[in-house]
């Protein structure tokens, strides 16, 4: 019998987050210069390849398509939900079932490029669709002077996945995440590294005047939604008010700065920028211990928006 635990206003039944890590790293034939951010290109030519690869009724949309429930494509990119989905009520598209970890290596003239994407729940079905949809991106070349590049991709471990024209599904680790628990009080600090841009609203603003509170419902919303879509569990009940407890936590040290990336929208047809906060901050308190699991746990599947296009990726790390 499942054993119904309850942790601050959502209520889950034993529910894990299944996910997957890919390490690649691409050679290009020669030095390019990254002339946007490298996560963007990775993330466009991505999703290119998997719906050339992918798509039998290319004049429907995807909503309407009747392949949209198999098809690698609509899972991945278009993510298409209910709109009365408690977590994202109103809205058509979920968070993506993938994340991309890289750094910025904007406007240096690189060789090879090493990046991370990690797929959640169902998603780790996917890999072999996300492998091949990369090595063909690398036949077409990246960046402004399309500069072919040699696909390597490893496990955790740096176990080859993909050898010559196979994958060895045996090299393919799946790990699970709970999701955070305890009431108990614990006093820490943790340091917070931004990785690469943390990007999220408070009262729908974006500000660099954000609060240790702040960061950590945003984490606790992107978690809730990662495990409500495509958690493992038999039930979760979605509470989105805002949590309470007694103890406060605080933002000790901040050393943030805002940086912008100008990209290229593909659905809106025009260049924009987006750009979030790159830096450090220390947050210390007395808080139950999911709030400190939140935190830790969100340095391991990302947090904040557009974590598809290389942004949230933050470590967590105890002082």
């Amino acid at each position: 019998m499942l054993r119904r635990q309850v942790y601050h206003g959502s209520t889950f039944m034993n529910i894990n987050l299944k996910n997957t890590k890919l390490i690649c790293s691409l050679e290009f034939q020669k030095p390019v210069r990254a002339d946007t951010y490298p996560s963007f290109v990775i993330r466009s030519v991505l999703g290119y390849h998997l719906k050339r690869m992918h798509c039998v009724a290319h004049q429907t949309p995807c909503q309407d398509c009747v392949f949209r429930r198999t098809c690698a494509y609509v899972f991945l990119f278009e993510s298409i939900i209910d709109k009365d989905t408690p977590v994202l009520d109103g809205r058509d598209r979920a968070s993506h079932p993938f994340r991309i970890i890289g750094h910025s290596d904007h406007g240096r003239v690189i060789s090879t490029l090493e990046l991370g994407i990690q797929l959640f729940g169902p998603a780790v079905d996917y890999v072999p669709h996300v492998v091949f949809a990369l090595r063909e991106a690398g036949k077409d070349g990246l960046f402004r002077e399309r500069v072919p590049f040699r696909l390597s991709v490893a496990n955790i471990n740096n176990e080859p996945i993909l050898e010559k024209d196979r994958i060895i599904q045996s090299h393919i680790i799946n790990e699970t995440e709970p999701y955070p628990s305890g009431t108990d009080m614990e006093t820490r600090t943790v340091q917070v590294l931004c990785r690469s841009p943390l990007r999220f609203k408070v009262n729908n603003r974006l500000t660099s005047e954000f609060t240790a509170l702040d960061l950590v419902l945003t984490s606790q919303r992107h978690i809730d939604t990662m495990f409500y879509l495509y958690g493992d569990g038999t039930e979760f009940a979605y509470n989105k008010q805002k949590p309470n407890w007694e103890g406060e936590v605080k933002i000790i040290h901040r050393d943030l700065a805002w940086r912008d990336y100008p990209r290229f929208s593909r659905r809106q047809g025009s260049p924009m920028k987006l750009g979030g906060h790159v830096g450090t901050i220390t947050i210390s308190g007395n808080a139950p211990r999911w709030v400190w699991e939140t935190l830790h746990l969100a340095g391991r599947i990302g947090t904040g928006k557009n974590t598809s296009f290389g942004f949230g990726d933050i470590r967590v790390t105890e002082e």
